[in-house]
């Protein structure tokens, strides 16, 4: 070993010396290999995905329109819905996009309401 090495270097080196490493890294790949046969797998996980995108174009209008007419009033309606976590919305010019994500499955009536009131006040808006 080098006397000028690290740590790191001092355990690179007393591994690349050592009669054990091939042994530890077919172990490490047996264990892979066990892993990936073991796991159970699903041709069509039921993967609950709680979100939902409302796009809402606004033709003709520029991003700063879209985001005063449309993106803030979108994302102060869905913050008074029960159950949704987390609004990120976002605009270009012509529409305006906002996303709900981590909405809660409970109160999946309260969302879908939130959702149509939020139809309502966009369509008033138009």
């Amino acid at each position: 070993m080098s006397p000028g090495l690290g740590v790191s270097g001092r355990i690179a080196a007393f591994f690349q010396a050592a009669r054990i490493t091939p042994l530890i890294a077919l172990v490490a790949l047996l264990l892979g290999v066990f892993a990936v046969v073991v796991t159970p797998r699903e041709e069509e996980p039921q993967i609950n995905v709680t979100m939902a995108n409302v796009i809402i174009p606004f033709p003709g209008a520029s991003a700063q329109d879209v985001e005063q007419m449309v993106a803030a009033p979108a994302e102060q309606v869905l913050a008074q819905i029960v159950g949704i976590e987390h609004i990120i919305a976002g605009h270009l010019a012509c529409i305006g996009r906002v996303e709900n994500s981590r909405v809660r499955c409970s109160e999946d009536n309260r969302v879908r309401r939130g959702m149509q009131a939020l139809g309502w006040k966009v369509e008033r808006r138009s």
